[in-house]
């Protein structure tokens, strides 16, 4: 028994409003017979779907992109920063008057007997 597409057409469209359908059935028939196509349009709500709003769209999965890049560099910023903490801190630990120089700067430290006066930098 073969059924009548114009009956699954009414069903499908059931909601609209009459004008809205009649609008809807002339956009139809006026597409190319390729438009038409089930597998076709199948694959592009697919991919739309695929792209916009799944959980592991195409958008997400740009925008980790960008925060990994954006962590690598960061990475990079730290390792460089550490290698130069390393070499002052090799430079303190081999020279004790570095030492005692950076402990007068950083710590305000003093000798014995010694009074010291911050002056403020402009």
């Amino acid at each position: 028994m073969k059924s009548n597409p114009s009956i699954f057409r009414r069903i499908f469209f059931l909601g609209l409003t009459f004008a809205g359908m009649k609008k809807l059935k002339s956009i139809w028939n006026n597409l190319p017979k390729w438009a038409k196509n089930r597998y076709l349009i199948a694959s592009v709500l697919f991919l739309v779907w695929m792209a916009f709003f799944d959980t592991n769209s195409f958008l997400v999965h740009r925008n980790l992109n960008q925060e990994i890049k954006e962590l690598e560099r960061a990475k990079a910023r730290y390792e460089e920063e550490t290698v130069k903490d390393l070499e002052a801190l090799k430079k303190l630990d081999d020279d004790p008057e570095k030492l005692e120089e950076f402990a007068r700067e950083n710590y305000y430290m003093s000798k014995e007997g010694e009074d010291v006066f911050l002056v403020p930098e402009e």
